[in-house]
This record gives structure tokens, C-alpha cells and sequence, in this order.
């Protein structure tokens, strides 16, 4: 199985600049999406669901923040939407794609700013 990762830095922009061209031209099995900004009912079905992926999304609460993706060519048996943690996973940076014999995870670390009020509690899920 090949893998991808790549963080669009704004779905929508990275759609103009060439996104899903780029997409449609890559060998690989599953895209490891993260930056999304954007919620997932405000885009179309060409994002959602490119040709030949089928596309699993987790928003982030706050309007153009974060936000992480997985488009998957096999349809996975169950998918992870955060790591049930309520005071992290509002941020909407981790999706977990789990497969007969594998996991897979698109994940948005928070930057290493002290400012971020809830860093702490991304520290001590590091360890869990």
C-alpha cells in the first residue's frame, strides 16, 4: 500500500493552485490530508469525493482552523474521528483509518507556541 501526506495549508486554495490535478496523478492508496481550514458540508463533491478516493473529514470547531482528511481508494473497516479526548479534538487534527492489519493516521501536531492554551493536554496524549 502506498501513502501520502501533505498539508494543503486551506483545502479550497489548494484546489485553485491545483490540488486535485496533482491528486489524480499520484500511484498512491491513501492521502494523508491536514490544514484543511475549511468545513467539510461547505465543500463540494469534487473534494469530498475525487475520482477514485472515497474522502473522510474532520473539521475543526473554529472556522479556518486546522482541520484533517483522509482519501482512501479501499473504503476501510471503521474510521476514528479524534482520539476521545473532548478538550483536544474540537482542534480537528486527528482521523484514523483502520484496516484489516493496519492503521493509518492523519495527524496535525499544534505548532510549539506556549500561547496555545490546551498544548499541555496534546503533551500528555503523546504519552498515552
Amino acid at each position: 500500500m502506498k501513502i501520502a501526506s501533505i498539508n494543503v495549508n486551506g483545502i479550497r486554495d489548494a484546489v485553485d493552485r491545483g490540488f486535485l490535478d496533482w491528486l489524480a496523478q499520484q500511484d498512491v492508496d491513501v492521502v494523508c490530508v491536514q490544514n484543511i481550514k475549511a468545513k467539510s458540508f461547505e465543500l463540494g463533491d469534487h473534494i469530498l469525493y475525487p475520482d477514485g478516493y472515497e474522502g473522510y473529514f474532520l473539521d475543526a470547531e473554529e472556522d479556518g482552523f486546522s482541520g484533517v482528511a483522509l482519501y482512501c481508494r479501499k473504503i476501510p473497516k471503521a474510521i476514528m474521528y479524534g482520539l476521545g479526548f473532548p478538550q483536544c479534538d474540537h482542534e480537528g487534527r486527528f482521523l484514523q483509518a483502520d484496516y484489516e492489519r493496519f492503521s493509518i493516521v492523519s495527524f496535525l501536531m499544534p505548532d510549539g507556541s506556549d500561547q496555545k492554551p490546551n498544548r499541555h493536554l496534546w503533551i500528555s496524549t503523546k504519552s498515552t
